[in-house]
């Protein structure tokens, strides 16, 4: 299954290896979905990482949305350290879901 819905977070900036090597760093986090069977997902794409989207379950879409985040930040421990143009040390952005738009 692929991701075909609007993105609901996109997140740009570098990954610095333990072997000093940086590298581009993106997140694209897709609007969360419902499969019959088997629950409430959240789609995650970054290329560093994995060359296909993952997948993440939750118990309903907020939960997805947090442990998407929760499982690109284990990913990347011990691996890699985020770090913005001017090499500053930088983290993930958390989603905070809500169907309904907030003003």
């Amino acid at each position: 299954m692929e991701p075909i819905s609007t993105p609901i977070l996109s997140f740009e900036a570098f990954a610095k290896g333990g072997d000093g090597n940086v590298a581009p760093f993106s997140l694209k986090v897709y609007t969360p979905g419902y499969e019959a069977g088997k629950g409430y997902y959240c789609f995650a794409s970054c290329p560093y990482l994995s060359k296909k989207p993952y997948q993440i379950f939750g118990v309903d879409p907020e939960q997805a949305c947090e442990l998407v985040i929760d499982f690109i930040r284990m990913r990347l421990r011990g691996s890699a350290e985020l770090i913005d143009m001017d090499g500053k040390p930088i983290s993930l952005p958390s989603i905070v879901w809500s169907e309904t738009p907030t003003e």
